[in-house]
């Protein structure tokens, strides 16, 4: 430990090089991660990371060697020389973290610094719903906020029944106590960047604490899987499902039924679903001869058909589905501007764009490798990477529309279509304001058969699967339209006050902007899943 009278102990003298760091900022910041960030940058310091590393330790033994040096800090050099160094794995994933970012909530959790370390104070953290009592501590805390702090969060409260908000509050209460005690989180581990992943069929492996799980999966609002359809539109469906052969198959698509103005734009759907299957079950080529076979097949024509609807559904979106190597412009821009920035940019196998809103981004598809490919490092590496890119979206987003409601935006679900094997997953994540959590739901998924006999199981579930992504692509869309309604009015009201006077989302929402690269982050991830509860699911 360094004593306090020489946490502002700097080299004297002038130093070139690296030494340069000793002599322009206090021994107080003289750890590895200030160093890696202030020093060597006019190299590669990714892939130079040993070299970094070993120039630390040389220059702490040149700083233990000069003549005169307080005892105190001398002691303090060696043990930072001896202390244990990350892993360039670790420094990756403390970089990719918020910077300065505290927030001090009602709830007592308290965000600080680029750890982004959760500290608690005498709220208990780990009270069952039916024990949420207020103690003092809590009130002496509530007296240290500001006002307008505590009149927000009133007014983001309203609405809820006590009970239902002391539940939901003791839920998350749980999940930060336990990513506070969590020890050895591998470093790109979601839980170790605040996301908790969950779903009806997901395990909580390998941490997640599974009596907190197994809370959250009952309290979680229940999700109406099962797409209401008219009995005019089931009659059609299954007048094509029922047909004999292929060609009866698609002739049956084209008899479209007689509907009503509500039932045209799921019935468009539909047509254009079936037809797209039909592709499926006529093609003659291995549809697991590669990547670009599994999108252009399997995921392609029903995203685009998708996108269609819901942009019919927003007319001034102008959603569309962008594919091929489309670049993350969320991402790119926040790697720019952040200290972990990146050379390589953010590669996606798709992304559905909000044309209409300056290109916002509102869902993302990673496929991993080709259809029905089994690799479990490449199925974890590929979820994983995805998540980090919708935080970045979320962000993205966020900074956008900083001036609108936290409430709003805490509706707001970005969502993840992940193929892997022979299924597809889809995916939302969303921010949990008064935690600075982010959650990630398994909203749905779907076992693709492109057998034709197969058609009597596999044609309502992926109907069912992919109208439940019209559905939350819709919310997905509607969400952000009042988000943007409520920056522009918000624009107009404070157009002659101060902008720090405001509360901005730039500030609230801070989520890790973490690029993976396959090459170098893959090695071990097939043990962070996800896995599944279901032994029908891959990599359980």
């Amino acid at each position: 430990m360094l004593p306090d009278q020489f946490k502002d102990f700097y080299i004297e003298g002038s130093h070139q090089g690296s030494r340069k760091f000793f002599s322009e900022n206090p021994a107080s910041q003289w750890d590895i991660y200030n160093y890696f960030e202030l020093t060597h940058n006019s190299m590669n310091k990714r892939k130079h990371f040993s070299c970094v590393v070993s120039d630390y330790v040389h220059d702490l033994e040149w700083i233990s060697s000069i003549e005169g040096l307080p005892d105190d800090v001398k002691r303090y050099v060696l043990e930072l020389k001896e202390k244990r160094k990350p892993t360039k794995s670790e420094m990756k994933s403390y970089r990719a973290k918020p910077r300065n970012n505290i927030i001090i909530n009602m709830q007592g959790a308290i965000f600080a610094n680029n750890n982004s370390r959760i500290v608690q104070n005498n709220y208990s953290c780990k009270r069952k719903a039916n024990q949420m009592e207020e103690d003092e501590s809590e009130d002496e805390l509530e007296d240290e906020l500001e006002n307008e702090s505590v009149d927000e969060m009133k007014q983001e409260e309203k609405g809820n029944t006590a009970a239902e908000k002391n539940q939901d509050n003791s839920l998350w209460f749980d999940w930060i106590a336990f990513l506070h005690n969590a020890k050895d989180l591998h470093p790109y581990s979601l839980e170790s960047h605040n996301v908790i992943r969950c779903g009806k069929s997901v395990s909580p492996r390998p941490f997640l604490n599974r009596r907190i799980y197994k809370a959250h999966i009952n309290q979680h609002e229940a999700t109406n899987s099962t797409p209401v359809l008219s009995k005019n539109l089931i009659n059609y469906v299954s007048n094509v499902i029922d047909c004999d052969d292929l060609k009866e198959f698609r002739k049956s698509i084209r008899k479209l039924p007689i509907c009503n103005q509500d039932e045209e734009p799921t019935l468009d759907l539909l047509e254009e679903i079936l037809k797209s299957v039909h592709t499926i079950y006529i093609a003659k080529q291995n549809l697991c001869d590669g990547e670009t076979t599994f999108n252009d097949f399997l995921l392609y024509p029903f995203l685009r058909a998708v996108c269609f609807s819901v942009a019919n559904f927003v007319a001034d979106s102008n959603l569309e589905f962008k594919v091929g190597e489309a670049m993350l412009c969320s991402m790119g821009k926040l790697l720019k501007h952040s200290s972990n920035n990146d050379s390589c940019c953010y590669k996606a196998d798709g992304i559905i764009k909000m044309f209409g809103f300056k290109e916002i981004e509102v869902a993302l598809l990673e496929t991993s490798s080709h259809f029905r490919n089994q690799d479990k490092t490449k199925h974890s590496f590929d979820h994983h990477k995805g998540t980090y890119g919708v935080l970045a979206m979320l962000k993205g987003i966020a900074d956008e529309y900083h001036l609108a409601s936290v409430d709003t935006f805490s509706k707001l679900k970005i969502l993840f279509v992940h193929a892997a094997d022979d299924k597809v997953f889809l995916w939302s994540i969303r921010f949990v304001n008064a935690f600075s959590l982010f959650e990630m739901w398994q909203e749905k998924s779907l076992q693709v058969n492109p057998s034709p006999e197969a058609k009597a199981a596999f044609v309502p579930e992926c109907i069912a699967f992919y109208l439940h992504l019209k559905t939350e692509l819709e919310k997905t869309v509607t969400c952000i339209s009042t988000l943007k309604l409520e920056h522009e009015e918000q624009l107009k009201k404070n157009m002659f006050r101060p902008t720090s006077s405001i509360t901005s989302l730039k500030q609230i929402v801070n989520p890790s902007i973490l690029k993976l690269i396959e090459e170098d982050d893959k090695i071990g991830m097939a043990e962070l899943g996800p896995f599944y509860s279901n032994p029908h699911s891959p990599d359980n």
